[in-house]
């Protein structure tokens, strides 16, 4: 029994170099990577259309996220829960506490801003205003 197993083994270890050797070249259809610099066409911004469901679905998997510490994923789904339900405050509040921790002071200010632009008649906004002028005084100083 063992002789046959070896036997096969060799068999496999001697091929090898014909198999290394057997390579094909590359195909010439194969479609040429483009860097982002190279685009000349200005990008169109991606229109979504609100999806409160879709939005709330996202604000639970950036909870999950936030909860686990993984606080990149977090912000990325916080990010698409705001794309998707522009008017839901939570979402965005949960996105500016992200980026904090983050310590992307920047962004979070844009994203309060943001909220402002989009929700001028909000509830929110003095709670956001201020939240704005606190990370302005944190970028200045």
């Amino acid at each position: 029994m063992w002789r046959w197993v070896l036997s096969g083994l060799l068999q496999i270890v001697l091929a090898a170099p014909c198999l290394v050797a057997q390579q094909s070249p590359p195909r010439p259809d194969k479609p040429k990577l483009i860097r982002n610099d190279q685009i000349t066409e200005p990008v169109e911004p991606e229109v979504v259309t609100p999806d409160p469901t879709e939005a709330r679905r996202n604000m639970a998997v950036g909870d999950f996220y936030f909860k686990k510490g993984n606080l990149k994923a977090a912000r990325e789904r916080y990010r698409e829960a705001v794309k998707y339900g522009p008017k839901i405050a939570e979402a965005y509040d949960k996105l500016v506490k992200t980026l904090e921790q983050l310590d992307q002071w920047q962004e979070a200010l844009d994203a309060c801003r943001q909220f402002l632009a989009n929700n001028p008649d909000s509830d929110q906004v003095e709670e956001f205003q201020r939240k704005a002028e606190a990370l302005e005084e944190r970028l200045a100083g």
